[in-house]
């Protein structure tokens, strides 16, 4: 038996040196919203059943490559294909670190970063 039970994922915490320039990634590329709720030195995000953390005030990583990566989130969307989310990031500008690959004729994925160098990842149907 394990020590303790898991029954779900509360809130995913993101380190970031500069709040207001994460957030504003978060708002414009990924559709995040600010809940409102303080919570120093950070800020509680939603998007859709998915809510994170930002927290400012921490150092950046040495680079945006994944090499350096600890943990990667994994977002799924609405409505788009994984290939249709990675076309729209990349117009809009954002950096793509692993580029769109299809493993099946059911799953694709790809990653990206934030300003900060966190890893995000889609991954669902190409």
């Amino acid at each position: 038996m394990p020590t303790v039970q898991i029954s779900g994922l509360n809130v995913v915490s993101i380190y970031v040196s500069d709040l207001e320039r994460a957030k504003a990634f978060y708002e414009t590329h990924l559709g995040f919203e600010d809940t409102g709720e303080e919570m120093p030195p950070g800020v509680l995000m939603r998007a859709g059943d998915v809510v994170i953390y930002l927290e400012g005030g921490r150092q950046p990583r040495r680079s945006a490559d994944q090499s350096e990566a600890e943990v990667a989130v994994c977002f799924s969307t609405v409505r788009n294909s994984v290939h249709k989310v990675c076309d729209l990031l990349e117009a809009a500008g954002v950096k793509i670190v692993y580029p769109y690959r299809e493993f099946t004729s059911h799953f694709a994925m790809f990653r990206i970063t934030d300003p900060d160098g966190n890893l995000i990842e889609f991954a669902g149907h190409p």
